[in-house]
């Protein structure tokens, strides 16, 4: 099949990452794949040379311009499939039309206002499987599957925990509430209460829930084990 993946975020992130999976999952998969994505983002150097690559400048969803263009590109390719990440990419696609083949989304968080136009939504989690059915979308039209992950070649021997060694719960992301640290907080609160184990969470990161989450450690009494 030709599939085209379109993703129009300049940052580096968690939709960024998955749109670059989605393209070398495509291509071992055996599919033609176009991976479209702004001038400026800075993934466009971690797309790899046996996918092909178009660079599309665009102000937003509004921009007719660029929606043109789109159009041009995807009529040019005759995908049988496009696969978008992010709403900027979603309304774009929507105006190529019939060019755009089969529209696929991916629900990388909670805004879907706009996923009704899809012909398809691929559902990270289950629970963002729950909110597009909640939408009024049909169950038909969603099929969940999970973000995927980058297996090296050789896995590394896993090493073995020395006895009284504490459990190490690690977690890494920015400091915002969509993020859920608060909720790993308050499971480490539980998991002190509940057993016996010794556990040790680290958390890196940073952003504006910063001293929020210090303070809900410090509420819990977990300075020690957080």
């Amino acid at each position: 099949m030709r599939i085209a993946n379109i993703m129009f975020g300049r940052d580096l992130g968690g939709i960024e990452q998955a749109f670059l999976d989605y393209n070398d999952a495509l291509k071992l998969a055996g599919h033609e794949v176009l991976a479209v994505t702004h001038p400026l983002a800075q993934i466009n150097f971690n797309i790899t040379g046996d996918v092909s690559y178009r660079s599309l400048n665009n102000l937003g969803k509004w921009d007719f311009t660029a929606a043109a263009k789109l159009k041009k590109i995807l009529k040019d390719f005759k995908p049988h499939a496009t696969i978008t990440h992010g709403n900027r990419a979603l309304g774009l696609t929507h105006k190529a039309g019939k060019h755009a083949g089969l529209h696929i989304g991916v629900t990388h968080n909670y805004n879907i206002k706009h996923f009704s136009k899809l012909d398809l939504v691929f559902a990270i989690t289950k629970d963002l499987q729950r909110v597009v059915v909640e939408s009024g979308i049909p169950t038909s039209h969603i099929v969940r599957i999970p973000n995927m992950i980058k297996l090296p070649e050789q896995l590394p021997e896993r090493l073995s925990k020395r006895e009284g060694e504490p459990l190490v719960i690690g977690s890494m992301g920015r400091f915002v509430a969509k993020k859920g640290f608060d909720h790993l907080i308050e499971a480490a609160a539980k998991l002190s209460v509940m057993t016996r184990l010794p556990f040790k969470v680290i958390i890196g990161g940073d952003g504006e829930e910063k001293e929020t989450l210090q303070a809900l450690i410090k509420k819990f009494k977990l300075e020690d084990k957080v």
